[in-house]
């Protein structure tokens, strides 16, 4: 995954509602996550397989910063 991608996939975590995240399981958040970006750009096939893999290794972070948000 190229530097930019990272960046606009961690933009959409940081614009989401956190205790919407924090409300959705493992799969819905990955979804939800994924889908909010490709509303913003045009994925292909493999850089959306690159980002669900990148946001089920980041799970556990994606909800400590949810759950730490005011």
């Amino acid at each position: 995954m190229n530097i930019s991608l990272l960046r606009q996939v961690w933009k959409v975590i940081e614009q989401t509602n956190f205790y919407e995240l924090l409300s959705l399981n493992d799969t819905e958040l990955i979804q939800r996550l994924l889908r909010q970006l490709e509303t913003q750009n045009r994925l292909s096939q493999e850089e959306a397989v690159l980002v669900q893999v990148y946001l089920n290794s980041k799970l556990p972070l994606i909800k400590d910063l949810a759950e730490s948000h005011p």
